[in-house]
């Protein structure tokens, strides 16, 4: 991952709500596809990185829960 990718997941991961349904709103089906292309890429950057003992990500999800796009259009 380049730093102009890095800059973009920055933005997909720590903008606010709002922001990113705006953003959502304002871009093209190729940018959707590039936002998902860098968020599966970091996943597994993570995954690599991961602590295979530790297998309970329920306070993960709790957290990123607040960041899913639930019906923006």
């Amino acid at each position: 991952m380049n730093p102009h990718d890095k800059n973009n997941l920055d933005f997909l991961l720590y903008s606010s709500p709002e922001t990113i349904r705006e953003w959502f709103a304002s871009v093209s089906e190729d940018d959707v596809q590039y936002a998902l292309e860098i968020l599966a890429q970091a996943s597994v950057e993570l995954d690599m990185l991961a602590d295979p003992e530790i297998t309970d990500f329920s306070e993960a999800k709790t957290v990123l829960a607040e960041f899913t796009l639930k019906g923006s259009k």
